[in-house]
């Protein structure tokens, strides 16, 4: 490990396709340059081929039954097959050389860290734990009453539009915290050991325009109190 971002430490900011980790990628810069080689040589291989089949094509032109071998058939497509595995090559150590380069497609915070600067790692190693901060999910457990009050089918998905409003609310620094979210779907089966229908409800950039009433953010990880509009029961 030859570069480490500032941001990669425990609450760091992640922002989209900025680098986080960089790995030493000399290795993978000399692969690449042996893949081109290769890849120029299975494209010389093409070219030759391509000139003996002209030449036997010309010689064999009055030989009504010469063969595909004569012919340079074979050899031309074994050319093309090696070039086609050449360029696969190529484009695998390309892909590797990118990956020298860690980043992440989305946004997010880190949560844990494992490796420093300076670190030997191998492949399978665990970098580090991150979650993205575009919504976090609320996972709620509902029990018969619960359920009729909503008036919700089992297994339902809300469509735009139909989404149930849910309070959310926490007791952090000090401070009753408020949260706005949605109910958005209902499991399909029942917890089979606690006799729970499960609902999963969201709240979208829990760390920008959703934060509390307090500017407090909805933190992964935190337990809250949820309260969900129901219909009157008779």
């Amino acid at each position: 490990m030859i570069g480490v971002s500032p941001e990669f430490v425990e609450g760091g900011r992640i922002e989209p396709g900025v680098p986080l980790l960089q790995i030493e990628d000399t290795d993978y810069k000399l692969a690449l340059s042996q893949a081109q080689s290769r890849l120029a040589d299975a494209e010389l291989a093409v070219q030759q081929a391509l000139a003996d089949q002209d030449v036997a094509r010309k010689q064999l032109r009055n030989d009504a039954d010469a063969s595909d071998l004569a012919l340079k058939k074979p050899q031309v497509a074994q050319a093309r097959a090696q070039r086609e595995a050449a360029l696969a090559g190529l484009e695998q150590a390309r892909l590797d050389l990118r990956r020298t380069s860690i980043t992440l497609p989305f946004e997010g915070r880190v949560a844990s860290t494992r490796v420093h600067i300076g670190q030997f790692i191998t492949p399978g190693t665990v970098l580090g734990q991150v979650f993205g901060t575009e919504l976090v999910e609320v996972r709620l457990p509902l029990n018969n009453a619960q359920l009729a009050s909503l008036g919700l089918p089992i297994g339902f998905t809300a469509t735009p539009g139909q989404a149930v409003q849910v309070t959310f609310t926490a007791q952090v620094a000090g401070h009753q915290q408020q949260w706005q979210g949605s109910l958005v779907r209902l499991d399909a089966s029942v917890d089979p050991e606690t006799r729970m229908l499960y609902a999963i409800a969201e709240v979208r950039d829990p760390y920008g325009e959703a934060v509390s009433n307090n500017g407090m953010p909805l933190a992964v990880g935190l337990f809250v109190e949820a309260s969900i509009r129901g219909r009157r029961l008779d």
